[in-house]
């Protein structure tokens, strides 16, 4: 049987009075006589100082998931970028990814939620696209937990990044390319090969080869950028979305033109995958990600030091 998941909205107003107790965990139920074991926590708006900037939604579960090591220069990258925080769906996950994601929670800067469904017991499925594994539905899902939480929430799977091309942080991006009056600050996408050669610059690199940093080795890409919206990918205010599709949210009390396409010489989506198959594809060399190198490679061995010793301390 193939499984195949839609996906929903629930708004549920809630105004306090003195004759109401006050509002701690929500339950979705069929009826209101069963038992049920499920609660969501009410997401309650934080005080100002408190409210953060970025939040990056992984795109996607984690399904047997063992990479790291990737886990790590995704997170650490976008940190550069100005991520503050960071929230993960996971079906499965291997022993060391969980103890590295434990790290994070402990310190502040990941939220895990289970995201367990009847079709990623049959692998196969996840060939048939997004909707297998209820993608469309978690994406909504980390978008709605972001509101009055976050001025921004960024779209992002393991294996890409929104990258300011031309400038330190997504918020220089977002000045330079004179978006910051729009609620929808969209990338185009481009497609870095990891089959390609390991860039000569970092090719004997120990440190960059030994943490598989492939943003630093691998500088092959198309010779082109996606037209929007295929394929893109969007820094957007989550109290305007309605529903996120995976790549373009729909929106509500936002005007059609509050839509910023950034020029990809002030930031693009770099794609890191390998190639099904042979291509005669023109390909061009970019190392914009160089521009970052050393912040990212003392961050990335700084964390790995770090998560040792949280182990060792039982934490």
């Amino acid at each position: 049987m193939l499984f195949r998941f839609a996906d929903a909205a629930i708004f549920c107003p809630y105004q306090k009075t003195l004759s109401y107790v006050d509002l701690h965990y929500l339950a979705l139920v069929h009826n209101v006589n069963i038992t049920f074991d499920f609660v969501m926590e009410v997401n309650r708006p934080p005080d100002a100082n408190s409210q953060r900037q970025y939040t990056v939604c992984l795109e996607g579960t984690m399904f047997n998931y063992s990479d790291y090591k990737h886990v790590v220069q995704w997170i650490e990258l976008n940190r550069i970028f100005g991520a503050e925080h960071f929230i993960f769906y996971i079906d499965s996950a291997s022993d060391l990814v969980m103890k590295y994601l434990s790290y994070y929670k402990h310190k502040g800067l990941a939220t895990l939620y289970n995201w367990v469904l009847p079709a990623a017991t049959i692998p196969s499925v996840c060939n048939m696209g997004v909707r297998c594994l209820a993608q469309l539905s978690l994406n909504g899902d980390c978008w709605a937990r972001t509101w009055n939480r976050s001025e921004y929430a960024v779209q992002c799977q393991l294996d890409e990044f929104i990258v300011p091309r031309s400038s330190g942080n997504w918020s220089g991006m977002i000045q330079k390319a004179r978006c910051a009056e729009k609620q929808i600050i969209t990338a185009r996408q481009t497609t870095f090969h990891t089959d390609a050669k390991d860039d000569a610059l970092f090719q004997g690199n120990d440190t960059v080869n030994e943490h598989q940093l492939n943003v630093l080795l691998k500088t092959e890409r198309q010779d082109n950028f996606t037209l929007y919206p295929k394929r893109s990918k969007s820094i957007i205010d989550p109290t305007i979305a309605e529903k996120v599709d995976v790549h373009s949210p729909r929106v509500y009390h936002a005007p059609r033109d509050n839509i910023c396409v950034l020029d990809p010489e002030d930031g693009a989506l770099h794609q890191y995958r390998g190639l099904d198959g042979p291509s005669k594809d023109p390909r061009v060399t970019d190392r914009h990600m160089h521009r970052f190198s050393d912040d990212l490679i003392k961050r990335v061995v700084s964390i790995h030091k770090d998560v040792h010793n949280f182990l060792q301390s039982g934490s």
